[in-house]
């Protein structure tokens, strides 16, 4: 099991082979809202403080509260309208497999993992669909498995007149 550390800036678990690494990025490109006290990338702050001022002038109009979700990769909470700005950026990162310890940018470490599993655990049937999927490539690529050759050799009538020797000979 891979030891992990707090990161005082992000408050995430971080892996402690990547701890220094992460804790210098995360102090470089990331900073507390003075408003909510968020922890947001830089390049987010003007969008994230606009959004601060819609939701006080919705506020203002309405008081009901701008929807909030939880970002999928580093489980933060954001607002809705800054979402995909968010994921783009937070996905972008690399964490590291806890089945090969393998750097794997965060928005593909679950199919990373599920796969890293499955190989792990099912060694069989991977090897199975590893060699399905050779033999449809073969097949799509006009290659005919060697079973549907003898197929077609073994549909030659032996009983049928024809003198497959001399028609070999003119060939």
């Amino acid at each position: 099991m891979i030891g992990k550390q707090e990161c005082q800036h992000c408050k995430q678990m971080i892996a402690e082979h990547i701890f220094d690494m992460h804790e210098f990025q995360c102090q470089k490109n990331y900073i507390n809202c003075s408003v909510c006290q968020l922890r947001i990338h830089i390049d987010e702050e003007e969008t994230h403080m606009i959004t601060h001022q819609t939701k006080k002038q919705t506020q203002e109009q309405v008081e009901e509260d701008v929807d909030w979700v939880i970002c999928d990769f580093c489980n933060t909470q954001i607002w809705l309208v800054e979402l995909e700005q968010h994921t783009s950026v937070c996905g972008s990162r690399t964490d590291v497999c806890s089945f090969c310890f393998k750097n794997v940018v965060m928005s593909k470490l679950r199919e990373h993992e599920l796969e890293c599993f499955r190989k792990q655990n099912f060694p069989q049937l991977v090897e199975k669909e590893a060699k399905n999927k050779q033999q449809d490539q073969k097949q799509k690529n006009g290659q005919q498995p060697k079973q549907v050759e003898q197929q077609q050799i073994s549909n030659i009538d032996p009983d049928d007149d024809f003198d497959y020797a001399s028609y070999a000979d003119y060939n």
